[in-house]
């Protein structure tokens, strides 16, 4: 009999994958709610509930159409250090692969999944995407969208994702287009 903690163990060296597109409020101090669908299994013992499995993310501001920040991207840690391995193995005075080394390493940030399933967004980073703080009766929500990507997610302010859905729509219409 496998017992819940080897269950949840064998459940870790699964990659994290991120499905579908979900609207979620954040509070006022910039927590965002995961969907239950992307989080860990919670470990059992005997009916009681215990921690989860404590998972970091490394978050990084993204750039879509021109935009210097248009959404922060949030991938787990194992799949970022694979990106990091990458750039490490990089030509080290390439001026390209130092604007990458630059990008990555002063637009991104970790942060950990709570007990709750939330992670929290850095300010600066909340501020640089357009995700703020509603005034008045709404002040202490705002709503963002979180979009699934496969092997990570991205964290939009609500209108920067309609306009993005907007040109993802006319790109699409355009693409098949030119297939006719």
């Amino acid at each position: 009999m496998v017992s819940d903690f080897e269950a949840v163990s064998d459940q870790q060296t699964k990659p994290m994958r991120f499905y579908a597109t979900y609207p979620f409020e954040i509070d006022s101090k910039r927590r965002v709610q995961m969907p239950a669908k992307w989080r860990p299994p919670v470990i059992q013992d005997g009916g009681r509930r215990m921690a989860a499995i404590e998972v970091e993310f490394m978050l990084t501001l993204t750039r879509v159409r021109g935009d210097s920040c248009a959404c922060i991207t949030a991938m787990p840690a194992e799949v970022f250090e694979a990106y990091a391995q990458k750039v490490d193995g990089l030509p080290l005075l390439d001026p390209a692969a130092e604007r990458l080394r630059r990008f990555l390493g002063s637009r991104s940030e970790p942060v950990t999944m709570d007990s709750a399933g939330r992670i929290t967004l850095p300010k600066w980073m909340a501020d640089k995407v357009g995700i703020e703080q509603k005034t008045g009766a709404d002040k202490n929500s705002t709503t963002v969208v979180l979009r699934g990507e496969v092997d990570r997610f991205s964290i939009w302010s609500k209108q920067k994702f309609d306009a993005d859905e907007i040109e993802n729509q006319k790109e699409d219409d355009q693409e098949l287009e030119n297939q006719i």
